[in-house]
């Protein structure tokens, strides 16, 4: 692969990112615009462009490949939650802040940050894998992430698993599946139709979450110790085992399924978070400012962790 378009495309992102932070300072748009933009891509443009990714000719090895990212990407989500269990009691994070550091820490925002991304640096095929690997994360996400969060704190109005698991990401992913798999072909003009929401995604995501930063000062965040070790954990450790692991187990750490699950493991903290940590009346400071120290961390992360992939 050629790492000056990879880069570019990086820069790319990161620079409409920027131009989302500077609108949002400014007040160009309003936080109810950012929640109407957010609701957009949620519900409309991130499953068009997961169902875009999946309605293509049969590929045996990209099922395959799929089938590899699956397990891995469970077996490194639920490795990397069991490592930060004792990882918050030996960095001495308090215990009313330990379930929200957890998550932050362990999960990553895969599916607002990462489809983008992996879209820009492996194209569809990449893509394809990652809403594979959104399946896992939402499953693992929903259960034992909300346990988390929801153990050291008073509890809330519970969360629907059903209407989380039938997402129209997830829902998009499915329909997806059963076009590839079937082989059948949508009409020309859906397709046409699907494929121009699918390229709004891309800009719409990083402006989007350019705007969810500018709501905190960057001053106000280094004040957060816990904020910056749940973001070194999240950005640094995490995909440096993973890293390591790709190459000690039996897998051809040059394929395609192993580098997308490491990518799409090294996205910034979810911003699920900040929702479970509101949702349980936990410390929703830490949350914010762990997802705002992570996205602006991420800049360097993830260009850097490419020269490594």
């Amino acid at each position: 692969m050629d790492q000056t378009v990879v880069f570019s495309n990086i820069f790319i992102l990161f620079i409409l990112l920027g131009m989302g932070y500077f609108a949002g300072r400014r007040g160009i748009v309003s936080a109810n615009a950012t929640r109407d933009m957010t609701a957009l891509l949620l519900k409309i443009t991130l499953p068009a462009t997961v169902f875009s990714s999946m309605v293509r000719d049969f590929d045996a090895e990209l099922l395959r490949s799929g089938i590899q990212a699956l397990w891995l990407g469970a077996l490194f989500l639920l490795l990397g939650l069991a490592l930060v269990f004792p990882l918050a009691r030996w960095l001495r994070v308090p215990q009313k802040q330990r379930g929200v550091w957890r998550f932050a820490a362990a999960c990553p925002n895969n599916g607002f940050m990462g489809f983008p991304i992996i879209l820009a640096v492996y194209g569809e095929d990449g893509l394809f894998l990652a809403a594979l690997i959104n399946l896992d994360c939402t499953l693992i996400f929903y259960t034992i992430g909300v346990w988390l969060v929801s153990r050291d704190a008073a509890a809330g109005e519970r969360l629907s698993l059903r209407g989380v698991l039938l997402s129209n990401v997830n829902l998009a992913m499915i329909a997806g599946l059963f076009f590839f798999l079937l082989q059948i072909q949508p009409p020309a003009f859906l397709t046409t139709a699907v494929g121009y929401l699918a390229d709004i995604t891309t800009p719409l995501s990083m402006l989007v979450t350019g705007f969810s930063l500018a709501h905190d000062k960057p001053s106000d965040l280094f004040r957060e110790k816990q904020a910056f070790s749940a973001a070194l954990t999240r950005l640094i450790l995490l995909p440096l085992l993973f890293l390591l692991l790709i190459h000690l187990l039996p897998l051809d750490a040059n394929a395609l399924a192993p580098r997308v699950v490491v990518l799409n493991l090294a996205m910034p903290s979810a911003v699920l978070g900040l929702m479970l940590a509101t949702q349980y009346n936990c410390d929703v400071d830490l949350a914010g400012k762990s997802i705002f120290f992570s996205s602006l961390l991420s800049a360097a992360t993830i260009p850097l962790l490419l020269l490594i992939l």
